[in-house]
């Protein structure tokens, strides 16, 4: 058996708008025309969103992507759509290249992070054949060389006679995946761990932070959850405390003040988890889901200092003691709290507001205009007077068609 990871150099902004509309029409080829048509004009705003990002660097603003092609500019790191296109895109890539994967015991990618399985032992000049093969197929698709894939192999001999850049040997004990890493046992059995960075800190929610309990009942719940389902079990492990087999993870709770006055072993913490039937599990979850719709949230906001020194009761008693007093049984009271900012953060706000006030920017300062003779409209600037005004909404229209376009720029209008 042979193992490997597959990574896409700097995904977002390698995924032009190009191969974006490829794989939604793709993946919507069997809907109604109707729906398509709506999907045209979301893809329309996706690509003019895609066009039209700005970026800030040292207080100045630059266009997303330059004078690139409008077809080529990539999703942006931290989009609000980029996330979901992105694994759109990727699903796309693994359903046309099916092909080049008959021979694996299983592929699949999350993300930019892909992971494949092949029978047997294959050697490097097989597989630096093989992402080569794979590469040319995604630039066809891609009508480019905007994704490059680059592949890891584990645990396989290297071989001095090939010189492929994009395919590095990894002949360590453990494998990691993203937050896993295996590693292979005495008897050649595959076993997995939660995988740890080097250097990495581990931090948590501190308790006298501004939350809900049930907030800080969810954190070490969620943490030993994640450690027990990406652990391996063997008998010897079964009813070792997790505190004794994490312990960066069981320390870090602790200083978070929100560890269990005794950590659970692996077969505590599965008996909590199988309390419930798959088919109990998606009922609670639609049930959740169709009583929130229901919910109405009241955002309050309160100070560590307050929670601590309050006399009164808590603050979603006294909006229920209301609720039943005015008889609004329909009222389904949910609570949220926002923390308000403590002195030292309140002092350094208006001393920021203090010192920028009246302060101008020069590099987005109106100027005033300097049309010459050959480019005035019958002996006037064409902008009535405003060519050189920066940070602008504009609306151009066509004197032959009527056609009008809508755009937006932090430059000089005239420009």
């Amino acid at each position: 058996m042979t193992i490997a990871k597959l990574d896409i150099v700097a995904m977002y902004p390698s995924i032009q708008f190009l191969i974006v509309k490829k794989a939604v029409r793709y993946f919507a080829r069997e809907l109604s025309s109707e729906n398509n048509q709506k999907i045209e004009k979301c893809l329309e705003m996706i690509g003019f969103g895609m066009k039209n990002t700005l970026v800030s660097f040292i207080d100045k603003y630059y266009e997303y992507g330059g004078e690139m092609e409008d077809e080529k500019r990539g999703l942006t790191i931290g989009g609000y759509e980029s996330a979901w296109l992105a694994d759109l895109v990727a699903a796309y890539l693994l359903e046309m290249t099916k092909e080049a994967f008959d021979n694996f015991v299983y592929h699949g990618i999350y993300r930019d992070d892909g992971f494949m399985v092949l029978k047997g032992t294959r050697t490097e000049r097989e597989m630096s054949d093989w992402l080569e093969d794979f590469q040319g197929k995604i630039n066809e698709m891609t009508e480019s060389t905007c994704l490059q894939f680059t592949a890891e192999v584990w645990g396989i001999e290297k071989d001095p006679e090939v010189n492929n850049d994009k395919l590095e040997v990894v002949n360590e004990k453990v494998f990691p995946y993203l937050d896993m890493e295996m590693r292979w046992n005495e008897k050649e059995e595959l076993r997995f761990q939660v995988h740890m960075k080097p250097n990495q800190k581990l931090k948590y929610l501190n308790s006298d932070s501004t939350h809900t309990q049930a907030t800080f009942k969810a954190i070490p719940n969620g943490v030993l959850g994640r450690l027990n389902k990406l652990t391996s079990r063997t008998k010897e492990l079964e009813n070792v405390p997790i505190d004794k087999i994490y312990p960066h993870h069981a320390k870090a709770l602790q200083i978070a003040g929100i560890a269990p006055k005794t950590f659970p072993t692996f077969r505590e913490l599965d008996e909590l988890s199988n309390k419930l039937t798959p088919e109990e599990k998606v009922l609670k979850k639609r049930e959740k889901e169709k009583k929130r719709k229901r919910d109405t949230f009241f955002c309050v906001g309160v100070s560590t200092c307050s929670l601590r020194t309050r006399n009164h009761p808590p603050f979603h008693v006294i909006i229920k003691k209301l609720r039943d007093n005015y008889n609004l049984k329909w009222l389904r009271v949910q609570m949220s709290y926002h923390r308000f900012p403590n002195l030292g953060q309140a002092l350094q706000g208006d001393l920021s507001s203090k010192l920028i006030k009246n302060v101008r920017s020069e590099d987005y300062a109106d100027l005033e205009c300097n049309c010459n003779s050959t480019s005035k409209v019958n002996g006037s600037c064409a902008f009535s007077g405003e060519c050189r005004k920066s940070v602008v909404v504009y609306k151009a229209e066509c004197v032959d068609c009527g056609m009008c376009y809508l755009g937006n720029t932090q430059q000089k209008l005239k420009m």
